[in-house]
């Protein structure tokens, strides 16, 4: 895949699942942000950075250090994306079967949550000159 396509899938990404937050990709996350959940009344947030990665095997040796690292969320986020690139192919024209692949759990039937947005975010990426080879 051309690095441009590929550049424009991760801030679509970082956009939707966080607003690229610099609190949120630091790791200071509000609780209703992250995935937050509470056990035994402590906060728990279930997800960390700006692609909101959650800590799943292929990841997993990078998620305990993700909070305020870059590389690593970039990193993690390039795992995810590379696994979700034919996994929800037969349902949905790309990009929307890539979404639909990211968040792992929900079926490719279904549409991934702000699909339209996320879809229109990397159709206009796309089309800005600067990530044009």
């Amino acid at each position: 895949m051309p690095p441009h396509v590929w550049a424009s899938l991760l801030i679509t990404q970082g956009s939707i699942e966080s607003n690229l937050d610099t609190a949120v990709v630091a790791g200071h996350c509000l609780p209703h942000q992250c995935d937050a959940h509470k056990v035994n009344g402590e906060l728990l947030f279930k997800a960390v950075g700006a692609f909101q990665q959650q800590d799943v095997s292929y990841v997993h040796d990078l998620w305990p250090t993700a909070a305020g690292n870059i590389p690593a969320q970039v990193e993690m986020a390039d795992r995810t994306l590379r696994r979700s690139l034919t996994r929800c192919k037969p349902f949905a024209p790309f990009p929307a079967h890539v979404f639909r692949a990211y968040g792992g759990a929900r079926s490719c039937s279904w549409p991934a949550p702000r699909e339209t947005e996320r879809v229109a975010t990397f159709v206009r990426l796309m089309s800005v000159p600067a990530v044009k080879p």
